[in-house]
């Protein structure tokens, strides 16, 4: 039932997984059940998460790198330790500025 219960997941290597997706793939899902699920976003250079607004509540706590959040019609900085809570069906996304580093978000 909870075969994960004994897994450690490691950040490094849930990025090499992404990395070898297509260049289009910028989110990976890689803990799920039926009552939540885990996924690491990583943004680059001038990218924003396109996805659409979620059924589920989120919280997005954030890996390394700098991005940018807009909520109630102000943009937010989001930096390494940054945890911000985004209510389901909200269409609140994250997007990285600049030309350099990533932004990596759990």
């Amino acid at each position: 039932m909870y075969d994960y219960l004994d897994k450690i997941f490691e950040l490094d290597s849930i990025l090499l997984t992404l990395d070898k997706k297509d260049n289009s793939t910028y989110f990976l899902d890689f803990l799920h059940n039926n009552s939540f699920e885990v996924v690491v976003l990583r943004l680059n250079p001038g990218k924003k998460d396109t996805q659409s607004a979620h059924s589920e509540d989120e919280l997005y706590f954030v890996m390394e790198g700098k991005g940018y959040i807009n909520m109630l019609e102000k943009n937010h900085e989001l930096r390494k330790g940054s945890c911000i809570f985004v209510p389901s069906k909200k269409a609140l996304f994250p997007w990285k500025q600049g030309t350099t580093g990533s932004f990596v978000c759990i």
